[in-house]
């Protein structure tokens, strides 16, 4: 396991590379005047698009989240892509029966594991840290549900 971390860590990194060729990012007045990110009143996520849309529990979920609010994809096909996938995750995930119930809980008490995954590549974590984040990714592999169980 100890090898396919940094592979996982390169193949999302040259992923998001990528991906960032069909998003446009916009100036910084219209997000401020919309109040996409914050509010112009106090500078909180109170009242804004992000506080109405994030449902995420877990910190990499939330900066992924603001992200997305910030480079707003370009494509039909993409954007449609983006609705179908968060719509499979997050329909009736509070639901017991639902497919990733487990997942989502399970994410909720974890370590942040985008920086412990960037800490390790960049070699900048110790070996509890090492461990804690191995352990935090066996766990999440043992709560994705398998192909059958979501028939």
């Amino acid at each position: 396991m100890l090898l396919y971390v940094p592979i996982v860590v390169v193949a999302l990194h040259s992923f998001l590379c990528t991906f960032t060729e069909f998003t446009k990012s916009l100036p910084f007045h219209p997000y401020r005047n919309l109040e996409v990110l914050e509010n112009q009143t106090d500078g909180s996520t109170r009242g804004t698009l992000l506080w109405s849309l994030d449902e995420t529990v877990t910190p990499f979920g939330s900066r992924l989240l603001c992200e997305w609010l910030q480079r707003p994809l370009l494509s039909a096909n993409a954007i449609q892509e983006r609705f179908e996938a968060v719509e499979e995750l997050s329909g009736g995930v509070h639901v017991q029966e639902h497919p990733y119930y487990n997942l989502r809980n399970t994410l909720k008490n974890m370590i942040d594991l985008e920086r412990a995954l960037c800490a390790i590549y960049y070699r900048k974590c110790g070996a509890m840290e090492f461990v804690k984040t191995l352990q935090a990714l066996r766990t999440v592999l043992l709560a994705v549900p398998t192909e059958a169980s979501m028939l």
